[in-house]
């Protein structure tokens, strides 16, 4: 069996190449995208599976990869909403989730030890449309604040503009914008001053960054396993695997390994949370 390989976190693209009959191509989320990639490089040792993972585009392209029929797999990070559903009217989508994250709204730990711990939902939204630019106002030092912006369509902002602003209206604020996860935590660690939305998982790994806490209603709310559970940290979500045709054989082993022990414990590896029950 010929196998050929190709993934980077940033870009996202593997290839497991054999002369399989069945054939998978899987792209979305960033956040999703090393619990899959890891699945699928234990798969390819015994299962006759030909496999492409794809992150380019995040959990937006997850759903429209699934629309134009370019994919049989979407991964995305965030809930179908309403209006994905009316983009998409004619496609009926069948959820699989595979574990639960959060975004963190993270900082460099330099800036971290300056004093800036934490942040109320009106203070980021403040932040967000340029109404606070300084970080002395938010017991920081005298520093310019310079906000990341994940590209929307990405799960990650999705998650993050829902928390924020609600069911209402999003501003068109212009914001330097960063990518995946890797990007995002490479950006805010590189720039001064600098405040991203992130993956907790992502941000748990990387001493160099740091995770500020949520005021919300005047308790401080972290996203630990049991905030992230009961959904009292607001920005908590579920990772899914996404189809929207019957599945095929590849589809059923990958589905089947995921919600397996070692599927789980795959997840929970990345520093996500396992599912609790078997969600087939």
């Amino acid at each position: 069996m010929f196998i050929r390989a190709l993934f980077s976190l940033g870009m996202g693209i593997l290839v497991l190449s054999s002369q399989a009959e069945a054939s998978i191509k899987i792209q979305g989320s960033s956040t999703v995208g090393p619990i899959v990639v890891k699945a699928a490089e234990i798969l390819k040792s015994n299962k006759d599976i030909d496999i492409v993972v794809d992150t380019f585009g995040g959990s937006a392209a997850g759903l429209s990869s699934l629309a134009s029929e370019t994919a049989q797999f979407g991964m995305i990070s965030k809930e179908i909403s309403e209006e994905d559903k009316k983009k998409y009217s004619n496609v009926h989508f069948t959820t699989h989730l595979i574990g639960s994250d959060a975004v963190a709204m993270v900082i460099s730990k330099k800036l971290y030890d300056q004093g800036v711990k934490s942040l109320s939902l009106s203070q980021l939204k403040e932040i967000y449309e340029k109404k606070i630019t300084n970080w002395k106002k938010l017991g920081g030092p005298d520093q310019k604040i310079i906000f990341l912006n994940k590209e929307p369509g990405r799960g990650t902002w999705e998650v993050f503009v829902k928390a924020v602003y609600g069911q209402g209206n999003v501003p068109s604020i212009s914001h330097l914008e960063v990518g995946s996860n890797e990007e995002a935590k490479s950006k805010v660690i590189n720039t001064p001053g600098g405040i991203t939305q992130l993956s907790v998982a992502w941000a748990q790994k990387d001493p160099r960054v740091k995770v500020l806490g949520l005021s919300i209603d005047g308790k401080l709310i972290l996203p630990d396993e049991h905030s992230i559970r009961s959904k009292k940290y607001p920005m908590a979500r579920n990772l899914y695997l996404v189809s929207s045709k019957p599945l095929n054989d590849g589809q059923k082993i990958l589905l089947d390994f995921l919600y397996s022990e070692a599927g789980q414990n795959i997840v929970e590896d990345y520093g996500y949370l396992r599912v609790r029950q078997n969600t087939k």
